[in-house]
């Protein structure tokens, strides 16, 4: 409202500076109301956590997960999945997630298919134990709503970034949506058949509301893989409004993303599917996904067989290939490189076909991926080309190198020599910056020593190779230990930065095998940096103790050697 002065020559002035005032009001609350929008995902099992541009969600009155729960008279921490015949086929852990899936009806049983294994403290899985993937009989009694838990991710899960959010899934919690009715996420891209329930995360740092919202498609489900179920009680100590949080419908409101009931969601939209042929590329707009994309051919064990003696994969230049439907138009979804592929043949020559791409014609064969959880993503027609045995394809690491890990290895470059020291690829490259052998080091007094291997606290350090504990745990640097070990060959390395926590049996004059755990991957207590193992190599040829301050410009001893191009061939052969 205007405050009105005597002096008519300053009314309009006095108005249009408010009214403006009330404008930039508004347009600042709007700004931030867009800015603090809690964002979405979906999740796959390929690419991860993918930002869900254009989604949105409508009303669904049930979904396909569950959680398991001992159901008797006596008190148990697991429950027994069964064959169809009643016959006991493995024990699983109470409160491990599961979801329904389609198989052959048994009265007061549904058949499940383990999605998780809920990490429960005090419990020692054995072989006996239900695994991920799993599929069976449980009593129907013996099945939760999921939404009565939250499902902590541990260490195991996929450990990736929740887009410029939080570096690391690990920690985060995840609950489904609920209030009356679950929420299904609909984008163009899915296609009508995928059902994509909307989960709540919420992370430890952040007390009060979810830090976005994710859809989780029940037949793609790696992002479960290892968690810890707690009770609503539980996680309420951490995460204060998991008991009552704000309504999803008002949220998904304010950003015009709530779509209404199913029955209000009407066609998903077009949209545009960016992965190309290797050497044709080409935009392809996929439009009306059939409910099965393998509806389109019924494979029969008459006409089609899988070749499967050897080994193929998707061999590209690029990260990712079409797979496209059976009239070769429609892409279905992508496979990265790598993937392992399966190669259809067939009695009537119906497994290849051809097709014209800007001029080049390519022919198409159909194919498998076997590896592939999500069941509407593993068969389809890929270009003949770009499938080639693993051993020979260029653009990939070469797995069939398997190493003895008996062989008797006489020197460091010995063919079977030997293990990558970490159980995964590092998460950043040793070759370059601060983590590379000969970087600078005390402003440039001396020379890095090592290459730090970047991975992550308390993981498994591995030997090289067979050998011997020359040096057992001893102190090394800022809180952080190491071990010595002359290996098969005469070389030694030096396992650095590890914790404190001791190896059973990795002491002083120790023998180890190629592959052995020696330690854990620790952190300095200056927090510069990662965890890492800070690897060093010596030719074994010098005599002393290793560490010479002053000897030269890496303060070490004079048969120190650079580990990068053993590293590299190392992980090259284990990744």
């Amino acid at each position: 409202m205007c405050n009105l002065y005597t002096q008519n020559q300053f009314i309009s002035i006095i108005c249009l500076n408010q009214t403006m005032k009330i404008l930039i009001t508004i347009m600042t609350l709007f700004a931030v109301g867009q800015a603090m929008a809690t964002p979405m995902f979906y999740w796959d099992n390929q690419d991860k956590l993918v930002e869900a541009k254009g989604c949105g969600v409508v009303k669904v009155e049930s979904n396909r997960f569950r959680l398991s729960n001992y159901y008797g008279k006596k008190t148990q921490v697991t429950e027994n999945l069964r064959n169809y015949r009643g016959v006991l086929q493995s024990h699983l852990v109470n409160s491990s997630l599961v979801k329904i899936i389609d198989g052959k009806k048994k009265k007061d049983f549904k058949y499940i298919e383990v999605t998780g294994v809920n990490q429960m403290k005090g419990v020692r899985p054995n072989r006996w134990f239900s695994e991920r993937g799993d599929k069976g009989y449980l009593f129907h009694r013996s099945l939760r709503p999921a939404d009565d838990f939250i499902l902590k991710l541990t260490k195991g899960a996929p450990d990736v970034a929740i887009g410029t959010l939080r570096k690391s899934t690990i920690g985060t919690m995840w609950h489904i949506a609920v209030e009356g009715s679950y929420f299904k996420m609909v984008c163009g891209e899915f296609g009508s058949n995928r059902e994509y329930i909307v989960f709540r995360v919420y992370a430890p740092e952040n007390k009060e509301e979810p830090i976005a919202y994710v859809g989780v498609y029940w037949d793609e489900t790696a992002i479960f893989r290892s968690f810890e179920a707690l009770s609503k009680a539980r996680a309420h100590n951490v995460i204060p409004t998991v008991l009552d949080p704000q309504r999803l419908v008002d949220a998904l409101d304010d950003n015009s993303t709530f779509l209404g009931d199913l029955t209000d969601m009407g066609d998903p939209s077009e949209y545009v599917d960016n992965n190309q042929e290797e050497t044709a590329p080409i935009a392809i707009v996929v439009e009306d996904l059939p409910e099965d994309p393998t509806d389109e051919v019924e494979p029969t064990e008459e006409e089609e067989v899988i070749q499967g003696n050897v080994e193929n994969v998707v061999c590209i230049s690029g990260d990712t290939l079409n797979v496209r439907a059976v009239d070769l138009d429609k892409v279905l979804f992508s496979a990265r490189k790598g993937e392992k592929v399966k190669v259809f043949q067939g009695w009537d020559g119906e497994t290849k076909k051809t097709k014209v791409i800007n001029g080049s014609t390519y022919t198409f064969v159909k194919v498998q991926f076997p590896d592939r959880e999500e069941a509407d993503q593993t068969e389809g027609w890929v270009a003949e080309s770009f499938v080639e045995a693993k051993s020979t394809c260029q653009h990939v690491n070469d797995n069939t190198f398997v190493r003895n890990h008996n062989a008797k290895i006489t020197s460091i470059d010995d063919k079977d020599c030997c293990e990558f020291p970490t159980v995964k690829r590092p998460t950043h490259a040793y070759t370059n910056g601060m983590r590379r052998f000969g970087a600078g080091r005390s402003d440039g007094k001396r020379l890095h020593a090592a290459c730090d291997l970047y991975r992550y606290l308390d993981e498994p350090a591995l030997s090289v190779g067979p050998g011997k504990v020359i040096v057992g745990k001893y102190y090394y640097y800022q809180g952080t230990y190491a071990i010595q070990v002359r290996h098969h060959g005469g070389f030694i390395a030096v396992y650095g930065e590890l914790t404190g926590k001791a190896v059973k049996g990795v002491t002083q004059n120790a023998k180890i095998k190629m592959g052995d755990r020696i330690g854990y991957i620790g952190k300095v207590n200056s927090n510069c940096c990662r965890p890492m193992l800070h690897f060093e190599l010596y030719k074994g040829t010098g005599k002393g103790p290793l560490k010479v301050i002053g000897k030269n410009k890496y303060s070490r001893r004079s048969d120190l050697m650079d580990p990068t191009k053993y590293l590299l061939k190392w992980e090259d052969g284990k990744f």
